[in-house]
C-alpha cells in the first residue's frame, strides 16, 4: 500500500472521514471558507516551510504542499459545481399547466345524458 500524504489513514478514523466530519460541523458556507483557507495556507507557505531541508527533500515537500493546496481547491470547486447543479435543477422545474376542462381526481364526472 502506498503512503498517501494528502489524505493519510489517520484522517479515516470511524464511520466518516475527517473532511466529512468538518463539512458536517461547519455547514456549506463554513466548509467552503475552510477549504479556501486551507488552499491559501498551503500555497502561501510552501516555499518557506521546508527551508531547513536539503534541496531535493525540500522540493519534494514543496511539491507535496502544492498538491495539498490543489486538493483543497478542487474540493472547493466541487462544492461550487454541486451548488450550480442544485440551483439549475431547482430553476428547471416546469409548472403544471391546467386546462379549464381538467377536474381534480376526487370530482365525479356527471354524465351529460343524465
Amino acid at each position: 500500500m502506498t503512503k498517501n500524504n494528502i489524505n493519510p489513514e489517520h484522517y479515516q478514523q470511524g464511520r466518516i472521514s475527517n473532511i466529512e466530519f468538518i463539512e458536517d460541523r461547519l455547514g456549506t458556507s463554513g466548509f467552503k471558507a475552510f477549504l479556501l483557507g486551507s488552499h491559501y495556507k498551503y500555497t502561501y507557505r510552501f516555499k518557506h516551510k521546508h527551508k531547513h531541508l536539503p534541496t531535493a527533500q525540500r522540493k519534494e515537500k514543496e511539491l507535496e504542499d502544492l498538491k495539498k493546496s490543489q486538493w483543497y481547491l478542487a474540493r472547493y470547486q466541487m462544492c461550487l459545481q454541486n451548488e450550480i447543479k442544485s440551483h439549475t435543477e431547482a430553476n428547471n422545474v416546469t409548472p403544471i399547466q391546467y386546462d379549464s376542462n381538467d377536474l381534480p381526481s376526487d370530482t365525479e364526472h356527471k354524465n351529460e345524458d343524465e
